[in-house]
């Protein structure tokens, strides 16, 4: 894996780590408005939109591993 692609998965990971803490943050409040509703679901599609990008990044070195 080049450099680039390793400073990617940190960032990657750091942001994977916000997101997990605000959406717990989110979901241990009892009521909720509409924007902050909103806003835990731009958050849950980022969580996929990167799942997506490492599964892309990680692709070519595990079909390399077979």
């Amino acid at each position: 894996m080049d450099a680039f692609t390793q400073q990617r998965v940190v960032e990657l990971r750091q942001e994977i780590a916000s997101l997990h803490h605000s959406i717990q943050s989110y979901q241990s409040q009892k009521r909720h408005l509409a924007d902050e509703a909103r806003v835990n679901e731009v958050k849950r599609f980022r969580l996929l939109a990167i799942k997506e990008e490492l599964l892309r990044m990680t692709g070519p070195f595990q079909r390399g591993k077979r």
